[in-house]
């Protein structure tokens, strides 16, 4: 049960709710609920809300609700559309010049947020997929370009020159509102000279991205496996060299993760976590304030909101692969009439970025 305030003055409420029943079976219920409104005023509280979810999919032909879904985020304060799945691929024509072709399902997108967000509170957060080469520039035949290679990096930078100026000049967008987010959860060594490990490529790409411009904002979240090993300094001082942010694993937080950090002093630190049905709603709230407590007042994302990896919210016994009950998503979505609903873990969690607001 969720009330929503506004408009009524402050004091105490007093009201009568009646359950009725559905199905047969069951009887009419009904009870008394005394609610207290408080005036406090966060109008002048300017905070971000992000996480992983799969509103764009659908926008490159996948089978999320979009509008319905894109909707519900924005009224639960979401001000971030996660860019996911669109490929901005470069290509060379046969003299080696770069050109980006249309970018209409990004556009698309964005456009279903500014129905519900304001155009100057909008951010992108760009999940380039890198470790599968999506972005990677290819030239006149379609082949990728050598990871690494000159024409890679000229690529890159046209990639990011181009798309900048598009939704600069459509939407106003700028550098400080987009955040590049090479690799998902990075780990291995970061001198691979084979390319092979995620880490490797994570810090290279990162480095093309601030190559282009030192605005640029960059975004990292290394393995969950990797943040807890014992010689993480080294590997994650390198990464400060071309990082902005970096989003730690909420259970590897530590005290010595907690010093490095200050050490480092990335401008940004997030949080994830990684959660099912199974997992209590109490948790989703408890990251904020377990962030607060040690001083992270950022973004407090989980693994994930919507339907992942192609399971089914509402069927418990989808099975994703042997093993592994693909049970994530905190909404559910019902693509053919573009709606979402809530779960009590989704709305301990925006209760969880209510309280930090307040705090």
């Amino acid at each position: 049960l969720e009330l929503d305030a506004r408009g009524l003055e402050p004091g105490v409420y007093n009201a009568l709710v009646y359950l009725k029943k559905a199905t047969p079976g069951y009887e009419d219920v009904r009870f008394g609920l005394e609610v207290e409104v408080t005036d406090l005023d966060v109008a002048g509280v300017k905070l971000d809300k992000a996480g992983y979810d799969y509103a764009g999919r659908s926008f490159a032909g996948r089978a999320d609700a979009t509008g319905g879904l894109i909707r519900l985020l924005c009224e639960r304060d979401y001000n971030t559309a996660f860019v996911c799945s669109m490929k901005f691929s470069p290509k060379a024509d046969k003299d080696g010049k770069f050109a980006m072709g249309p970018y209409l399902e990004l556009d698309r997108q964005i456009d279903e947020y500014l129905k519900h967000v304001p155009r100057e509170d909008l951010k992108l957060w760009i999940y380039m997929i890198a470790e599968r080469h999506w972005y990677d520039p290819v030239d006149h035949r379609g082949q990728r370009f050598p990871f690494a290679s000159e024409k890679w990096a000229e690529g890159i930078r046209f990639m990011l020159k181009n798309f900048k100026a598009h939704v600069k000049e459509k939407y106003g967008i700028g550098p400080d509102r987009i955040w590049w987010y090479p690799v998902d959860e990075p780990s291995g060594e970061i001198e691979d000279p084979t390319w092979k490990s995620k880490i490797a490529v994570a810090y290279r790409v990162a480095q093309e991205i601030k190559r282009e411009s030192p605005e640029n904002l960059t975004m990292t979240d290394p393995l969950p496996s990797f943040l807890a090993s014992k010689d993480i300094d080294a590997a994650l001082a390198k990464l400060r060299e071309c990082y902005d942010i970096i989003e730690l694993y909420r259970p590897s937080i530590t005290p010595k993760t907690k010093a490095l950090m200050e050490r480092l002093k990335f401008p940004q630190v997030w949080s994830y976590s990684i959660t099912t049905k199974e997992t209590p709603a109490a948790k989703y709230r408890r990251d904020y304030w377990e962030n607060m407590r040690d001083g992270y007042r950022e973004i407090a994302a989980f693994w994930h909101m919507t339907q992942s990896a192609g399971g089914d919210t509402f069927d418990s016994t989808d099975w994703y692969s042997p093993g592994h009950l693909d049970d994530y998503a905190t909404l559910y979505c019902n693509s053919d009439v573009e709606a979402a609903i809530l779960s009590r873990r989704q709305l301990q969690c925006d209760h969880g970025f209510w309280d930090m607001q307040i705090l």
